[in-house]
């Protein structure tokens, strides 16, 4: 068996361990899952999970590697990332391009892959405001899809991919706009953040989330 890699450190086995690096390593893993009616367990940076100490069936690890501008000018700026992208490596990537709008979503753990799943959010935003499409392979049939924003069901910490969960998400494409407003105004963010450029608030973001990371790892030694 395979151990599976994971941000606790569990010691976890799979029976069967595959990497996804594209669409069609996906799909070939699916169609492989259907034909042997095998159960599939998908992770991509296994962050938000507690593993058992042997998983069954195969587990998927999404590694597939990305970023594409597909369109940039004065209205809007289009990208598609692929899903195992690191999330917050895109966070970097967008400050670096001068791209507005995620900064708000710094060092959140995951990879790109599971933010539309959890529509994953912080500090007044959340990342179905970006998401034009989420592009997948249908873990019913194995054939390649497409959602929209709107078929996504994006709720409060929800999307359809938690309610029917038959999708292997393999890329996202973002919609940003150039001219968006920061959003400043939530918590401890308006304490910190006197200029509100996007590097300012990513780096206010960081600070925030280290300190309490800081602060649940000194309360965690206490109670041992």
């Amino acid at each position: 068996m395979n151990r599976i890699p994971n941000t606790l450190g569990v010691v976890s086995r799979a029976d069967e361990l595959l990497i996804i690096e594209d669409e069609n390593s996906a799909r070939r893993a699916v169609f492989h899952a259907l034909e042997n009616d095998v159960p599939l367990t998908i992770l991509g940076g296994a962050s938000n999970v507690v593993l058992l100490e042997r998983v069954g069936g195969q587990v998927l690890l999404c590694r597939s590697r990305g970023i594409e501008v597909l369109e940039r000018n004065a209205s809007v700026i289009r990208v598609r990332v692929a899903a195992g992208e690191i999330w917050h490596s895109l966070v970097l990537w967008c400050l670096e391009q001068g791209i507005p709008g995620l900064e708000n979503l710094a060092l959140i753990p995951g990879s790109v892959g599971a933010a539309p799943i959890q529509n994953i959010g912080a500090y007044g935003v959340e990342v179905c405001e970006f998401v034009e499409a989420v592009e997948g392979v249908n873990l019913n049939d194995g054939e390649l899809l497409e959602l929209s924003a709107a078929e996504c069901g994006f709720a409060y910490r929800d999307s359809v991919f938690k309610r029917d969960a038959t999708v292997l998400v393999t890329a996202l494409r973002l919609r940003f706009d150039p001219s968006r407003t920061p959003v400043t105004g939530y918590g401890d963010l308006a304490e910190r953040v006197s200029e509100p450029t996007t590097g300012a608030i990513a780096r206010a973001v960081i600070a925030i989330r280290q300190s309490r990371l800081w602060e649940m790892s000194e309360a965690s030694s206490r109670t041992l």
